[in-house]
């Protein structure tokens, strides 16, 4: 089987792709979504990369078709629970952990306005502690829970202020609710 690019971006942007994530829905059709980085790429109120887009394919991939954007949502990975689809990452470059839910396939998305609809662990404003950082990593379900991987980033210091830790909420609760979640000790990168 082959696939065809989903997004191509000029380089002369300076705006680059990051963070892919894809999944297969239910009925079959493929969602992927990506992330925008560098020094041309589209910034929020706090001046940091937080734009991913959502596509689409109907045909295994052969074609895609952009879906929406969503602002706010960084490093995100998509997945599917129970029938609907998640995305599931942080607010911005070192934000809030973040989930949201569609359920129509990737065409609306729920907002992460508040702990009953998504903001599950807040962080600081711009680089005040604390710095929620992850990639699009696997969403793992044992035991009747679901647990993700972040990182939160001391001072935003890259490379030195991360401490690694897991999210994780009963997998038949609701995942917007922050109530639901809890988040394990924190433990810092040891370079021994």
């Amino acid at each position: 089987m082959t696939f065809s690019e989903v997004k191509y971006q000029p380089e002369r942007t300076h705006t680059y792709l990051g963070s892919p994530s894809v999944v297969r829905l239910p009925d079959g059709a493929l969602v992927a979504t990506h992330d925008y980085f560098g020094a041309g790429c589209p910034r929020n109120h706090e001046n940091e990369e937080a734009l991913l887009s959502v596509y689409r394919s109907e045909d295994d991939g052969q074609t895609w078709q952009p879906v929406t954007h969503v602002m706010n949502a960084y490093w995100s990975t998509v997945f599917v629970h129970r029938q609907a689809l998640y995305l599931f990452g942080v607010s911005q470059q070192y934000g809030s952990i973040v989930i949201r839910r569609s359920d129509d396939g990737g065409f609306t998305w729920t907002h992460p306005k508040d702990a009953a609809h998504g903001m599950l662990f807040k962080g600081g404003y711009y680089h005040d502690d604390p710095n929620y950082h992850c990639a699009p990593v696997p969403i793992l379900v044992h035991g009747g829970r679901l647990y993700r991987a972040f990182e939160d980033c001391s001072g935003a210091r890259w490379g030195s202020g991360f401490k690694s830790l897991v999210v994780s909420a009963p997998a038949d609760s609701d995942l917007l609710n922050a109530a639901n979640w809890t988040m394990s000790n924190s433990l810092a990168f040891d370079p021994g």
